[in-house]
């Protein structure tokens, strides 16, 4: 088997990224870097890695909540986990195996123990990726169009949120004022699932807001994604929600012009 694949690097230390990047490159593998678990994610539809090799302590959310996304979808169920980390609370392990996670590298060891199990998570990957290109050239042809067409609008809704990201920080329009950042977090994990699935991204909306009820976060997110399925007059409600909700900020801003976007021509102007 043809293990010369696609490693992403996921490390806020670029000394350490780098090294990494350098290990792996000389090991005949292909590899892409980021600094976060956030952009991790956006990442991901781009260079279709076989292996996500992640620090545990990210900014944004952390590489366990990274793992838990990744085991979450479909579409990158089968990728491969390494944690290369300096991480040393005594629950590592645990939760390395309940987030998904194949295997952990300490930091402190060595450039061969790194590729060694690269390499080891890199064969088990592709053979998942074997079997499941395998079941799915069995499933009937209707449903193997309805999964393609699902994996394109994924793709497509990744790369306008980067779009969308990027034009927002050139404009100051990104900056998160008033979230916390677990909120931010648990709004986009939200907010991802109800893009492939509805009735379940709902569901998970309707518990967040049971626990935060005036969070305006959760509105403005789930408004987002309504907009994407095309549910115009529901995601202009969560817009208008969390403008009402926001303070004065770039995050009230982002809701504003959301709300005017989608709104009705005979409704009323803001």
């Amino acid at each position: 088997m043809d293990d010369h694949g696609v490693v992403l690097i996921v490390d806020p230390d670029r000394a350490a990224r780098e090294r990494s990047e350098v290990v792996l490159a000389r090991a005949g593998l292909s590899v892409a870097s980021t600094t976060d678990g956030t952009g991790a994610l956006r990442m991901v539809s781009r260079v279709r890695p076989d292996v996500v090799l992640t620090e545990i302590v990210l900014p944004t959310i952390d590489g366990f909540q990274l793992a838990l996304r990744l085991r979450a979808e479909a579409r990158t169920r089968s990728i491969g986990i390494v944690a290369l980390t300096d991480y040393d609370g005594e629950d590592l392990q645990q939760r390395a195996a309940e987030s998904g996670i194949d295997r952990v590298v300490r930091k402190s060891w060595g450039a061969a123990d790194l590729v060694r199990a690269v390499r080891s998570t890199l064969r088990t990957a592709l053979d998942a990726g074997e079997r499941l290109a395998q079941q799915r050239t069995s499933l009937p042809s209707e449903v193997q169009r309805h999964h393609d067409l699902r994996t394109q609008v994924r793709d497509v809704t990744a790369e306008l949120h980067e779009m969308t990201e990027q034009i927002e920080t050139q404009f100051g329009l990104s900056r998160p004022e008033a979230t916390p950042d677990g909120m931010l977090a648990e709004a986009d994990g939200a907010r991802d699932v109800m893009l492939v699935d509805r009735r379940r991204g709902e569901q998970l909306f309707r518990v967040l807001l049971e626990s935060h009820p005036d969070q305006p976060m959760l509105y403005l997110k789930r408004g987002e994604a309504y907009r994407a399925i095309g549910r115009r007059k529901l995601a202009h409600e969560d817009f208008v929600k969390a403008f009402e909700l926001f303070p004065d900020g770039a995050w009230r801003q982002r809701a504003r012009i959301a709300a005017m976007r989608t709104r009705s021509h005979h409704e009323p102007g803001w």
